[in-house]
């Protein structure tokens, strides 16, 4: 029997013991337990603690790892941590899910969403699909199974799939959003205009219908419906953030400077506790070139959130561009030493060694980056780049797709894709990666210009010049248009106006030797050689020390015939810099040209020992008519040349 005195000592400790093990904290069954869990965490879901929701929900699963709806809990509170690191643990949860109950509709359509972001459209089309086996009413999986045939290419059957959702519900207004994007895909922009109109007479009150025909007008250029629908919008939700950066990006595509900042501003003060309008507001100014604001909303945002990683690579990247690589080196420090952010402080580091030239360090500091971060899209482009300048083409080419495959509406890893397939005559490759650009970007100039090019190589003059004309419309500052341009009207044989591209390419750029030989060449003339000449000379007076016009100028002398003129601008142009090897070559081969064989040898030989054997060996052959003298030079350079 127990002591009194051992009850007195002890008897409390029991009593908390027993009510440990019985009370409503604790419970022997597993199954209390993981509801006990889940409770918690949905209580802080409601809260928007979603990292504790996280938590919670892993010991849930950790107790029952078939539980379905725990790992579809858990796939959402990763989603709503709003940070792209955690898609991959969120699509885990949700593949997870669907594992343990095929028929959990939530978790088939969030995967489905992921995979279509990621551009894993087979599989996105999988999910979506498996949802309308079981319900084939779900009008989420029809929006889903849309939006997969419009990126593959099949807009009628995208088209006839939303369809499809807005009969179902005719009243869901992102349905009919959808719709109408598809119809402006389809350049049919007054049944875009029809369908955004009826959204908005199905709810008059709803904002998301007028910024959604706010964004058409926009994109139709139509300014004034744009500004006034987006005041609407605003009328209806003052304290909107989005409507207000929604109002500003249509000021700023005016180029109406005081007002986009005005909205952006009015932004920042709709929610003084967020950082994405302050985010927003740095890139306006970093645009404007106002870079020391664009720094400072940057900090304003870091020291709202100092855990957050988008302020600091905003920072990261304004330093890039001012090439204060001191300064970007900090941030991708501090970056680095977040484990979560680890994989972008490697990326940053990678593009300022890439920016300093030090391409053996960039390499493995991008790659770095991509083993932890394989969908970090623009890791993989700058890698291309990285590769493109090791002249490794074939690993550029593999990285350039893997970029575009993992973000299809960033334009830079098509553009490049679309260069290399030029440079290696895949004309056909070229016209793809371009087209690519423009069905995401259609205001893009270099897109149609790289079209142009690319018809240009297929022989497809028709097309060329139709292409290139809008090039020019759209960047009417890029010579390199217009030589082009140019180009495809000589290959047409309408001299005139190739020779009137090539004025206005030479105009924007006079350093532009292209077009300047094409100049020369054609529009030289009775009528136009005195204009090409004259322009040239303007183009000297401006710039005297530019070797590249004196050569030129040397061109259009022999081209008229004045070779003593020409040759003294070729020896004028070689005494202007003696460590450039151009100028020197370039007086040798007008001494070939003009039969002077000795002073050609003499001419190559001074720059330097084997600087130039072919054109040595051409000039010693030509003057001396001997073969054997010719390899005796070519071998006495060869040998030269490995003792270098």
């Amino acid at each position: 029997m127990l002591s009194y005195r051992w009850l007195q000592t002890y008897g409390l400790c029991l009593f908390v013991l027993v009510w440990m093990l019985v009370g409503p904290g604790y419970s022997a069954d597993p199954r209390i337990k993981k509801a006990a869990y889940i409770e918690k965490a949905d209580a802080y879901s409601k809260d928007g603690k979603y990292a504790e929701a996280v938590i919670e929900l892993k010991n849930a699963v950790q107790i029952d790892p078939n539980d379905a709806v725990a790992h579809y809990k858990l796939g959402m509170a990763y989603l709503q941590l709003g940070k792209q690191e955690n898609f991959p643990e969120a699509l885990k949860a949700f593949e997870s899910s669907i594992k343990h109950d095929p028929a959990q509709t939530g978790a088939q359509l969030r995967l489905a969403d992921l995979y279509l972001a990621g551009g894993q459209l087979r599989k996105a089309q999988e999910r979506a699909e498996a949802v309308l086996q079981n319900d084939e009413k779900n009008v989420e999986a029809y929006l889903i199974l849309g939006n997969v045939y419009a990126r593959q290419q099949n807009l009628a059957q995208a088209l006839e799939t939303v369809q499809k959702a807005r009969k179902l519900d005719p009243k869901r207004l992102q349905t009919s959003f959808t719709l109408a994007a598809l119809y402006t895909l389809q350049k049919d922009t007054a049944t875009a205009e029809k369908i955004y109109q009826e959204a908005l007479s199905v709810d008059p009150k709803s904002a998301s219908a007028h910024a959604a025909l706010a964004s058409f007008y926009a994109s139709q250029k139509q300014f004034a419906k744009a500004e006034e629908f987006s005041h609407k919008a605003l009328d209806l939700e003052p304290n909107n953030v989005a409507l207000h950066l929604q109002l500003g990006g249509v000021y700023a595509t005016q180029q109406k400077q005081a007002e986009a900042e005005a909205a952006f501003q009015q932004a920042v003060q709709a929610d003084p506790q967020s950082i994405q309008p302050l985010l927003v507001l740095g890139d306006f100014y970093g645009q404007v070139k106002r870079r020391d604001e664009a720094a400072a909303a940057y900090k304003k945002a870091m020291a709202l959130k100092p855990e957050a990683a988008a302020p600091q690579e905003k920072l990261a990247e304004l330093a890039l561009r001012q090439q204060n690589f001191d300064e970007a080196l900090t941030y991708a420090d501090e970056l680095s030493k977040n484990r979560d952010h680890k994989a972008l402080g490697q990326y940053f580091k990678g593009r300022i060694a890439l920016a300093k030239g030090q391409i053996g360090e960039a390499l493995p500091l991008l790659q770095r980056a991509i083993k932890e971060a394989p969908r970090l899209a623009l890791a993989h482009y700058y890698l291309g780049q990285a590769y493109v300048k090791d002249q490794k083409l074939e690993q550029a080419k593999l990285s350039f797709i893997k970029a575009s495959e993992l973000a299809p509406n960033l334009a830079e890893p098509h553009i490049l894709l679309a260069e290399l397939a030029l440079r290696s005559q895949a004309p056909d490759q070229a016209i793809a990666a371009a087209e690519n650009v423009l069905k995401f970007h259609p205001e893009h100039e270099t897109a149609y210009r790289l079209l142009g090019q690319a018809f240009m190589a297929k022989g497809e003059t028709a097309k060329a010049l139709a292409v290139l004309k809008t090039a020019t419309e759209k960047a009417p500052q890029d010579a390199s248009s217009y030589f082009y341009l140019g180009t495809v009207y000589q290959k047409q044989k309408q001299i005139q106006e190739a020779c009137d591209a090539f004025a206005k390419a030479l105009a924007l750029e006079p350093n532009l030797s292209e077009a300047r030989v094409q100049q020369i060449v054609l529009c030289t003339g009775k009528d136009q050689g005195a204009k090409v000449a004259e322009d040239l000379k303007k183009a000297l007076e401006r710039d005297p020390q530019n070797i590249r016009l004196h050569l030129q100028m040397a061109a259009l002398y022999i081209e008229q015939k004045q070779f003593k003129e020409a040759e003294a601008v070729y020896a004028k142009a070689a005494a202007l810099d003696p460590h450039d090897a151009v100028p020197v070559l370039a007086l040798g081969d007008f001494y070939v040209l003009t039969q002077q064989f000795d002073n050609a040898v003499r001419s190559i030989f001074s720059r330097q020992p084997a600087c130039d054997i072919e054109r040595l060996g051409d000039a010693v052959v030509h003057a001396h008519a001997g073969i054997k003298r010719a390899v005796g030079v070519l071998k006495h350079e060869l040998q030269t040349a490995a003792d270098l």
